[in-house]
Formats: structure tokens, sequence, C-alpha cells
């Protein structure tokens, strides 16, 4: 009978577990949508809205932040829309590459290429979790 309950109470104790990892990454996930879909001007806005209760700004300090921070989040929309393009351009990029390398290399040369293809990402996969981990 201890044994059955202590079964039960691992397996409700490993689901919430798992249940709660899902909702923390699809709370990630919403976030980053919602942060996607605000336009500079709201982003501005917003932050200096948060600026304006956290530090007390006066009315002359309201208007100079909001216009520091329109050209903030105008100048950080462009640098992400920018990366956005040379990740597709570096994608083409390396895809054109490997067709090329394909039509070069025999089947076991291509065997070879891509098991170290996926040994360095599982080496850099591991660099990943270490450095969360410190």
């Amino acid at each position: 009978m201890k044994k059955v309950g202590m079964l039960m109470m691992i397996l409700m104790l490993s689901s919430s577990i798992v249940f709660s990892q899902d909702d923390q990454s699809s709370l990630k996930e919403n976030r980053k949508e919602k942060k996607e879909q605000l336009t500079p001007e709201e982003k501005s806005e917003k932050r200096t809205e948060r600026m304006q209760k956290e530090l007390s700004l006066t009315d002359d300090q309201v208007l100079k932040v909001q216009e520091i921070n329109l050209t903030h989040a105008t100048e950080m929309d462009k640098l992400r829309l920018e990366l956005l393009e040379l990740k597709k351009k570096k994608k083409s990029i390396r895809e054109a590459t490997k067709a090329a390398m394909d039509e070069v290399l025999t089947d076991e040369q291509k065997a070879i290429v891509e098991e170290k293809h996926e040994e360095n990402r599982r080496k850099k996969e591991e660099r990943k979790k270490k450095s969360r981990e410190e």
C-alpha cells in the first residue's frame, strides 16, 4: 500500500513538473510574439510610461525621454529587420554551398561531413548548457 502511495506521489510530481515546463515555454513564446507586434512608437511609449512611474520624471523629462526612446526603438527595429535579412542571406549561401559540395563529394564523404556537422552541433549545445548553468 505504501508503495502504491509513493508511486502515485511520484507520478503526480513528475506530471506537474512536465506541465509547468510546457507552460513556461508557451509563456516565453507569447511574450516574444507580443513584443514583436508592437510598433516602435508603442514600444517607446510603453517604455517611457514605465520610466515615468519608476523614476518620477518631470513633464519636461518625459518629453525628452519619449524622444530618446522613440529613436532607440526605431533604430533597434531597423537593426532587427536587417538581421533577419542577413540570416536569410546566410541560409541561402549555406544551402548553395551544400548543394555544390554534394555534387563533388561521394556518398561516403558526405556521410563523414554530416557526422562532423552533427558533432559540432552537439558541442555547441553542450557549450550553451554550460553557459546557462554558470
